[in-house]
């Protein structure tokens, strides 16, 4: 019976670790995106954007006005957006990271910590930063 339970807890870890493993996959993805897109020149600044469409599509005075208070205002709600979302997804990871921990027991625990930690040490080490991820990890 215990062996029975040891292999549902160990199921359940797996399943929890793949889970925190895809979504900082997506993290991952999304922040590449906005990398390669924010260095795009068109995107770098509202003004070059305004200019490219100016230029390329011709725009008499009244559109690149019309042009010009949409592009800034998009630009305005994407930060916003991205704003908001990255909190959503720090306390989805965490609540993720505090239900794997719940299960286990300390020795578990260090273990899991060590991996959750070497996992995204490695992601930022793609970025050309690290940060601990024991200062930040709390259980509840």
């Amino acid at each position: 019976m215990e062996n029975n339970k040891n292999y549902w807890k160990t199921g359940v870890i797996v399943t929890l670790i793949f889970l925190i493993g895809y979504l900082t996959g997506i993290g991952t993805v999304v922040s590449l995106r906005y990398v390669r897109e924010r260095n795009h020149p068109a995107r770098r600044n509202p003004a070059e954007t305004l200019t490219l469409l100016t230029q390329r599509l011709n725009l008499n005075r009244e559109q690149k006005e019309g042009v010009e208070n949409i592009v800034r205002q998009t630009r305005k709600d994407l930060f916003a957006l991205r704003e908001d979302a990255r909190p959503q997804l720090r306390r989805l990871l965490q609540h993720a990271r505090d239900g794997i921990a719940a299960l286990l027991n300390e020795e578990q625990r260090e273990q899991f910590d060590r991996l959750v930690e070497e996992r995204l040490e490695r992601l930022m080490r793609g970025r050309g930063r690290m940060f601990p991820l024991r200062n930040r990890m709390r259980y509840e």
